[in-house]
């Protein structure tokens, strides 16, 4: 009786030191790399003070494929964004329609999302079906005319405003 209390006790010390460790649930994800999140699911971006979890689709109003609608309608999504402590939900909404992923600017990241699948006519999409396809970066991004360049080693009083004239704009053909 004794040699089986022995592992055992061991075994329930060592299950809960791992439910107690930090970033249970939580998967690792780089930077400038696309993932996808289910909804409830977590991440942390590596080397970075920052983590995301998908909370739920707010509303999928986006028109369906192969029909026509007078609005292209949208996808609104609720993340929740945790940096320096500090949690922030932040509503990511994509326009339908679109075929590009749209961006989101948050403490000097740039967060890239596209949201899946697409809505078919008379097909419903569950809860656990969607998935929001994202890409962080991290540096500069262009917001209102103003280029923000941003440094990992600086603060944010530090970080430089360039105004830009639209013509000075590199366009894409």
């Amino acid at each position: 009786m004794k040699l089986l209390l022995v592992p055992t006790s061991v075994l329930l010390v060592v299950a809960w030191l791992a439910s107690c460790s930090p970033g249970q649930g939580e998967t690792a994800v780089r930077l400038d790399e696309e993932f996808a999140l289910s909804v409830g699911q977590r991440v942390r971006v590596e080397g970075e003070d920052l983590r995301m979890e998908f909370l739920e689709v707010v509303a999928d109003s986006r028109c369906p494929k192969d029909v026509t609608c007078i609005w292209a309608g949208e996808v609104r999504c609720l993340v929740e964004l945790v940096s320096s402590g500090s949690a922030e939900r932040l509503e990511l909404t994509q326009p339908g329609l679109s075929g590009e992923p749209s961006r989101q600017a948050f403490k000097g990241y740039e967060i890239s999302f596209a949201v899946d699948p697409y809505p078919q006519e008379g097909k419903q999409i569950s809860r656990g079906d969607y998935r929001l396809r994202l890409t962080v970066r991290k540096g500069v991004s262009l917001s209102r005319g103003i280029l923000v360049l941003v440094h990992p080693h600086f603060s944010r009083s530090q970080h430089h405003l360039l105004p830009v004239k639209s013509e000075s704009l590199p366009t894409s053909s």
